[in-house]
């Protein structure tokens, strides 16, 4: 995932702007991520929110969860919605 820390490191050191920072996160389904043929994985954003709540433990975080990707399963789809 191609991810540029600066803007959150902006965000982070600035008195005067929002903590708060987003994460289009499609799927937390390593499987389906495959068949979408993303590069990135689950734990990229885990990792992300991890450097983001160390740089800003009250940090906002908002997201979009892509779900009902054609073939996704039940437990695909429980492990996005977990």
């Amino acid at each position: 995932m191609d991810w540029d820390r600066r803007p959150d490191l902006l965000v982070a050191s600035s008195p005067r702007i929002a903590k708060h920072t987003h994460v289009p996160l499609q799927s937390a389904s390593d499987a389906v991520l495959r068949r979408m043929h993303r590069k990135y994985r689950p734990w990229h954003y885990r990792e992300k929110i991890e450097k983001i709540r160390a740089a800003m433990p009250t940090a906002a975080i908002g997201a979009d969860v892509m779900v009902g990707f054609p073939g996704e399963t039940d437990a695909e789809f429980e492990a996005t919605a977990a």
